[in-house]
């Protein structure tokens, strides 16, 4: 059985590394607690519990869905950036600790980090049923989330008046946008695929009428090819803010 004691520490320690990182990359110098003792590594000072700490977890690996742009983007050959990746070379520049990303279906994923067969999800939302599995690390991004139709606006989907008896696009296993969908009505059919990529295409191609995704969609939409095909409806009344959610066995 795990330590939850040691499990929140692990967490508490990313989250100093995550917010001392984004101080020191924009140039600021910040007021932190680091103890009587101090080791440097880079830019930032470690206390001997966070140096036991990289000792010991010398590699994190933490899951990412699959079209997950600009997040996390994975090319042909294999070779994985993005905004995510780039926030991780970072920290493991400032404390010698490494992260490595591992990427595939968004279901598959989570159930690797919930067999704790990774360490933790990138680019998650900190909802109840994932606290009771992992600490999250603060929020290190938060988007708009849009209504995203097919070009031209054929259906007339101006409000979320006009989603009741819809066909959303949705990837399986989503959490965010399934509760959004759910609270906004009961009655709209949810046509589940395993990519946003899918996603984006089926509103494109007439297989679903909309799609509820975060305002990096637009992204994917112009690495897709599907800029004139696509657009936005209208905005949600709603933000998600993207975390990083970590589980260390002990």
């Amino acid at each position: 059985m795990k330590n939850r004691a040691a499990v929140w520490s692990s967490a508490r320690l990313l989250n100093r590394f995550l917010v001392l990182c984004l101080w020191l990359g924009a140039g600021q110098v910040a007021a932190a607690d680091l103890g009587p003792e101090t080791a440097t590594v880079g830019l930032l000072e470690l206390t001997p519990a966070e140096q036991r700490f990289i000792e010991q977890h010398p590699e994190v690996v933490l899951a990412s869905g699959t079209s997950f742009e600009p997040f996390v983007i994975q090319d042909a050959d294999g070779r994985i950036s993005g905004h995510d990746v780039e926030l991780a070379r970072l920290i493991s520049e400032r404390t010698g600790l490494r992260i490595r990303f591992r990427v595939g279906l968004w279901e598959e994923m989570q159930r690797l980090a919930f067999d704790r067969e990774v360490d933790g999800l990138a680019t998650a939302i900190n909802f109840e049923n994932r606290q009771r599995s992992f600490d999250a690390s603060r929020p290190y991004i938060s988007a708009s989330i849009l209504v995203f139709v097919k070009h031209g606006n054929p259906l007339g989907i101006h409000g979320v008046e006009d989603l009741a008896g819809r066909r959303a696009a949705e990837q399986k296993g989503n959490l965010g946008f399934e509760r959004l969908r759910q609270a906004i009505s009961r009655d709209i059919e949810a046509v589940r695929f395993e990519t946003f990529t899918e996603v984006l295409n089926a509103v494109a191609n007439d297989r679903a009428d909309f799609a509820i995704i975060d305002e990096s969609a637009f992204y994917l939409i112009r690495e897709l090819g599907l800029t004139r095909l696509i657009e936005s409806a209208f905005v949600l009344d709603q933000t998600y803010e993207f975390n990083a959610m970590f589980d260390f066995l002990t």
